[in-house]
């Protein structure tokens, strides 16, 4: 047999989706991965500008203090 033919016979769903459903599966394991990858890194983006905030503040805090004790 040449390489990448292969005899035609009949198949049934159960056959097609046996044969079939490995490329199919990659692809929406892949859509799920890069899903979640995109739902970390915006939930995260919220994450870090809420730490942002909290370290200025802190910096605010700190330069009263400073000019307080002068």
């Amino acid at each position: 047999m040449a390489y990448g033919l292969r005899k035609r016979t009949a198949m049934n769903s159960k056959t097609y989706l046996q044969n079939h459903s490995g490329p199919r599966l990659a692809v929406v394991s892949l859509l799920f991965a890069v899903l979640y990858v995109l739902t970390c890194a915006l939930t995260s983006c919220s994450t870090v500008a809420g730490a942002g905030q909290d370290v200025q503040k802190l910096g605010g805090e700190i330069q009263e203090a400073a000019h307080d004790a002068q």
